[in-house]
């Protein structure tokens, strides 16, 4: 057993990025995370006596530093990295599996996602060849940056919990895009309900999908408190209002509801936007703060089971954020020690008295034998790949010894080197 004279300990470095995206060992809540390196325990322990004569070299002073042995615990932790799983910044149609699996229904195609972008594009084309239709699409885009945040999944779970659950989001707007292109029936069909097993009409699942986005866009507030509920950021405030008013304006000018339905083909959208007034109906505060606070409002006006889609969606809102935040804390994904023995070191001593001292190259001995899985193979992976590992030592190390030198640290530096 090697005799150590003394320990030195040294100061914990912040936690090193390793790579992201990465698959998680079975029983992490999340299946997806990034993962991080950090040092823990680090210690200098000196095996032999320091030298007790320095050399003078150039005006100033060399000393042979002890060998000594660099010890540190280590953890593989991680943190929740989602994958994206809806293409942001195209359709908002689901990714196929190839493109959203973790490192280590039906799919939408590649033709399919181009040609559905180039509808959509065509119909805010058409859409902007109106009045109304100018104003309907500059109130969508001056809510843009809030409505985009909905499919940022380390905000939320909105695209876990609604956009992307059954794949009732991907068959209506199949429906819509090809009702669209035929002018046939948009509102019609039958799609999977958000909170049974049952199928609901095209009407239902749409007014489902926008109480649910309610919820999920003030719970995007990071400061949004159930306690204090009418409290949130006005970005996210004005966007929930601004979907209110629309969903009024469909209710009151064509007399569609989650429940009645008029048959609508996209010529009699267009001219019941045309014919529109132009004005957005107003929504009163009663509405408004029961749609931020449908935990404890007492409004008497719900239509039939609309208080208990609300809830629902509030609470799994709510639930995620908490989630995701508890997510936030690193949790450890593999653990063990690393070893470096150091021979040659030196320090040397300027006429002004400044220390630089110079390492040799370390060879560090990581125990990676409990590294297993995807995780294991690309923590290993990307701890191989460069030399940080060793450079990140080599300046702690550096650091706290030139501390040893200044010091006169008789673990290091025999008293009459300096």
């Amino acid at each position: 057993m090697t005799a150590h004279r003394g320990t030195l300990t040294i100061t914990t470095p912040p936690a090193i990025p390793l790579a992201r995206t990465v698959q998680m060992p079975d029983g992490f809540e999340y299946d997806s995370g990034a993962l991080g390196f950090r040092l823990e325990d680090l210690e200098i322990l000196p095996v032999e006596a320091p030298a007790a004569r320095p050399v003078a070299v150039d005006g100033g002073t060399t000393v042979a530093l002890p060998s000594f042995e660099v010890r540190a615990r280590y953890r593989v932790e991680a943190t929740r990295d989602a994958v994206a799983t809806v293409d942001g910044g195209g359709d908002l149609s689901e990714l196929p599996d190839s493109a959203t699996a973790p490192r280590t229904g039906r799919d939408i195609t590649d033709h399919d996602r181009d040609e559905w972008v180039d509808n959509a594009k065509a119909q805010e084309d058409k859409l902007n060849k109106t009045p109304n239709g100018q104003k309907l699409v500059k109130t969508y885009y001056e809510h843009n940056e809030v409505y985009g945040e909905l499919f940022e999944t380390d905000k939320g779970t909105f695209v876990r919990d609604v956009w992307s659950k059954k794949g009732g989001t991907t068959q209506m707007a199949a429906h819509t895009h090809g009702a669209v292109k035929q002018d046939d029936v948009v509102n019609q069909g039958e799609y999977p309900s958000l909170r049974t097993d049952d199928q609901v009409s095209y009407n239902a699942a749409a007014f489902a999908r926008h109480d649910a986005m309610t919820q999920y866009t003030k719970a995007l507030d990071p400061n949004y408190d159930p306690l204090d509920p009418d409290n949130v950021a006005a970005k996210y405030k004005n966007a929930v209002e601004a979907s209110l008013q629309f969903r009024t304006a469909v209710r009151n000018d064509t007399g569609n509801t989650d429940k009645a339905v008029t048959q609508m083909r996209s010529g009699a959208v267009y001219e019941a936007v045309e014919k529109h007034s132009g004005g957005l109906p107003e929504v009163g505060p009663e509405l408004l703060h029961a749609y931020l606070a449908p935990h404890e409002t007492t409004w008497s006006a719900w239509e039939e089971g609309q208080h208990d889609e609300l809830l629902f969606h509030h609470n799994n809102a709510i639930e995620g954020r908490a989630a995701l935040r508890a997510a936030d804390t690193p949790k450890e994904v593999f653990s063990g020690g690393c070893f470096a023995h150091v021979t040659g070191a030196t320090a040397v001593i300027g006429a002004d008295g400044a220390v630089r001292v110079d390492l040799p190259e370390l060879a560090v001995e990581v125990d990676d034998s409990a590294w297993t899985g995807p995780a294991g193979d690309v923590a290993r992976q990307h701890l191989e790949a460069g030399a940080f590992l060793p450079d990140l030592l080599r300046g702690l190390v550096a650091q706290r010894l030139r501390e040893a030198v200044n010091g006169q640290d008789p673990r290091v530096v025999a008293v009459e080197a300096r």
